[in-house]
């Protein structure tokens, strides 16, 4: 066991490795404040101690229900072969039955395709995920496809946020404030039943008009609108925090932060240990703070569900003995 001052300081470098400092700007520090340096050598042999830890919390088995699950995707530069690459690293946070939030995952790959996607999806169904009935993220049919393939019973839902930005990229910018209120209009709705008939009046406007790009927002609207309102059928108060994906993106905008100052990552290990152990960090807040959501109202919803397709189930078999009768 090291004294506890050099346990400090190995903690510290390694801390300070976590949130984004190079090695050789951790050199100069421990110069500064010991007036010696740690070589880069060491201090990297010291960040992989990091490893086996990030590789035991993002192995770990899986508990309970989650429900909802969100999902999305950063990419960032990594040296390979002597070049350099972007990659995408995937990240899915689940919210369990007792509705607390949990990062569930965390995946480096070479790119966002359907097989890496389904790939990282059976690796949380291997570590026991279930009950997933809703998954939110950004459109990428890859996603979509691993998804359906992997979660059958469950919904997809396109997230509001990404599908607004889409929508005014193809909208000149003197149209952006009236599209975007007839659109916060739709997502303003309480139920889905109401939120739906909006979305179709707001196709009809947009339908008729002269302007090519704003009769272009009324197709990808009618095209869109039974995902972006897929949570909607549950109840009001679930639809604000379960209708975008920007839960992942506060994460992701944390996570640049400190790979600005690496900018680029020696190899995908290097960009596990960094990222693994901030959203370990992150997880251990979210999993040991307060409840994120009350899930009472959620499982009476189901509770219904399952009570509608029961009624529903009897009244096709009374109505085939009838008629056998």
């Amino acid at each position: 066991m090291l004294p506890r001052i050099e346990r400090a300081l190995v903690l510290t470098v390694l801390e300070m490795s976590v949130n984004g400092v190079s090695t050789r700007k951790v050199r100069h520090i421990t110069e500064e404040l010991c007036g010696w340096g740690m070589s880069k050598s060491t201090v990297s042999r010291l960040c992989k101690d990091l490893d086996e830890i990030v590789q035991a919390w993002n192995s770990r088995a899986l508990s309970g229900e989650y429900p909802f699950l969100i999902v999305d995707a950063l990419y960032v530069r990594v040296r390979c072969a002597r070049q350099v690459i972007k990659k995408a690293v995937h990240i899915a946070i689940g919210v369990r039955g007792d509705g607390k939030r949990e990062i569930i995952g965390v995946c480096v790959s070479p790119r966002e395709s359907q097989e890496t996607l389904k790939d990282f999806f059976n690796s949380l169904i291997d570590r026991v995920l279930k009950g997933v009935r809703f998954i939110t993220s950004d459109q990428h049919q890859g996603l979509v496809n691993a998804a359906d393939e992997c979660f059958p019973e469950s919904s997809w839902h396109r997230c509001q946020t990404h599908f607004s930005r889409n929508l005014l990229s193809h909208v000149p910018e003197q149209y952006h404030d009236d599209v975007l209120e007839d659109i916060h209009s739709i997502y303003n709705c309480k139920s889905h039943k109401s939120a739906m008939k909006k979305a179709k009046e707001v196709i009809l406007k947009y339908g008729s008009c002269r302007e090519e790009s704003l009769r272009r927002v009324a197709d990808k609207l009618d095209e869109a609108k039974d995902f972006i309102l897929a949570v909607y059928v549950l109840p009001e108060k679930y639809h604000k925090k379960l209708r975008t994906s920007n839960m992942v993106e506060r994460l992701k905008r944390e996570i640049r932060r400190r790979e600005k100052v690496i900018g680029i990552f020696p190899s995908d290990s290097s960009v596990m240990r960094l990222i693994g152990a901030y959203l370990m960090e992150i997880d251990e807040d979210w999993t040991t703070g307060r409840v994120y959501m009350d899930m009472k109202k959620y499982y009476l919803w189901v509770k219904e569900q399952k009570d509608k397709k029961k009624t529903q189930k009897i009244e096709a078999v009374s109505e085939k003995t009838a008629e056998v009768a």
